[in-house]
Formats: C-alpha cells, sequence, structure tokens
C-alpha cells in the first residue's frame, strides 16, 4: 500500500482510525440521509466521503465504479476527450 493512511500510522493505531472514521462515516450519512437536501446533493455528500474512506483503507478505486458522469467530468477538465479523438 502507498499514499495511504496506513503509511503514517503503526497497525494498530491504523485500525482504530479506520474504525474511528467507519462510525463517524455512518453517522454522518445517517444525518445527511435525514435531512430536507435533495437527494443528488444527498448522494453527492454520502459518496465523496465514501471514496476518502476506501481510499484511506488502501482500496483502489476502479474506473468501471465511477458513475459515468464522474469520468466524463474529469476527462473534460483535463481535455481528454478531445485528446482521444484524434
Amino acid at each position: 500500500m502507498s499514499n495511504t493512511a496506513r503509511d503514517h500510522l503503526s497497525e494498530s493505531v491504523h485500525d482504530v482510525f479506520l474504525q474511528y472514521i467507519t462510525d463517524q462515516l455512518a453517522a454522518y450519512e445517517r444525518e445527511v440521509s435525514a435531512s430536507n437536501l435533495a437527494p443528488s446533493t444527498k448522494q453527492t455528500y454520502i459518496e465523496h466521503p465514501r471514496r476518502f474512506a476506501r481510499w484511506l483503507r488502501g482500496e483502489s478505486i476502479m474506473l468501471g465504479t465511477l458513475p459515468a458522469a464522474d469520468v466524463a467530468a474529469l476527462a473534460a477538465s483535463q481535455n481528454l476527450a478531445e485528446t482521444s479523438r484524434q
């Protein structure tokens, strides 16, 4: 694993840290879900912290698991859509 929380913490501290993050993320998701926010806003507010938590655990995020809109937005922001067509 590289560039993750594990790189900077002992294994036992890392495990406690991840459990704390998992618990806090669950509480955050419950709060967002119970809010009066628009469904798409709730989805965004929940999905991005989940991705961050996966990164902290050292889990890779496969391109195929990302929403197509996110991939398209990334490609557009990097001018990849135009480059790939040439």
